[in-house]
């Protein structure tokens, strides 16, 4: 079974600078076959090859802004059943759940099945938005830095074509993020945690929008209380008003874009 998906490239006049077209296309496609690959072996991929259990293969183009749809299919007889046991939208949520978080923005939520897939990666889980911001997100977003193109990627379910990651200029501006070296302390509750690797998202005293967040440790190395602490901010504050939420006091660097815009905050120490 091959899982199809497309890639759309938005144009002005139908034509594409074909450069920056593959390179656009070879990130989504290294980016796609990292997680699908990730997923299925546990095991992080350390480079691409024409030899790898997951692969993708063009398929037909089709006309309008410039689009080229291609297929995941595993050739390793030792994954295949695997594969083929999960549908393509359940892949499409997944890889739609870590590029997102791979652009530090807020993940879609997902089903249950897409929740156990990605939780299934364990402490990998980073190792793989490690890999696709650093060897992919670059190639993905070609066409948008040179020519200012939109780029839509979407899985097929039946007849349609469901987005799933979008890729623009804005998007660009986390390939180049600045860590601040001077600290600051906030007051924030957390609003999601990845229990694997720490990693989750928090939000300020006062603001509106959550932010990603880190430790500045492995999270595995951390004491067990210490986890605690934060894994029971997030239960205490689930689902109570605003003005009953309980706080944590914690000591930050910051992750930020050029423009000054916090992407991330590396928690140094905290208080309760």
């Amino acid at each position: 079974m091959s899982v199809d998906l497309d890639v759309l490239i938005s144009t002005n006049d139908g034509l594409l600078d074909m450069k920056s077209g593959l390179e656009t296309m070879r990130g989504v496609s290294n980016a796609v076959t990292t997680i699908v690959e990730s997923v299925l072996t546990k095991k992080i991929p350390e480079r691409k090859t024409a030899k790898d259990p997951v692969r993708t293969r063009l398929k037909r183009s089709f006309k309008g802004s410039y689009g080229q749809i291609f297929s995941v299919d595993v050739f390793d007889d030792k994954f295949r059943d695997d594969f083929n046991s999960i549908s393509g939208i359940l892949w499409g949520e997944v890889i739609s759940y870590i590029l997102n978080d791979a652009l530090y923005l807020i993940p879609n939520q997902v089903s249950t099945g897409a929740n156990d897939l990605i939780d299934s990666l364990g402490d990998k889980y980073d190792g793989v938005i490690d890999k696709i911001r650093l060897s992919c997100l670059k190639d993905i977003h070609q066409a948008s830095l040179r020519f200012n193109e939109n780029i839509v990627l979407r899985v097929h379910e039946g007849n349609q074509q469901i987005p799933i990651a979008n890729f623009d200029r804005e998007t660009a501006k986390v390939l180049n993020p600045i860590r601040s070296k001077q600290t600051s302390k906030y007051s924030v509750i957390i609003t999601r945690l990845n229990i694997h690797t720490g990693n989750g998202r928090l939000q300020i005293f006062g603001e509106h929008e959550t932010v990603a967040f880190g430790f500045d440790v492995k999270y595995k190395e951390m004491r067990f209380s210490a986890k605690k602490v934060f894994s029971e901010n997030l239960d205490k504050n689930n689902g109570i008003p605003e003005d009953e939420w309980t706080y944590i006091q914690v000591v930050v660097e910051e992750i930020k874009l050029k423009s000054g815009y916090v992407i991330k905050y590396i928690i140094k120490s905290y208080e309760v």
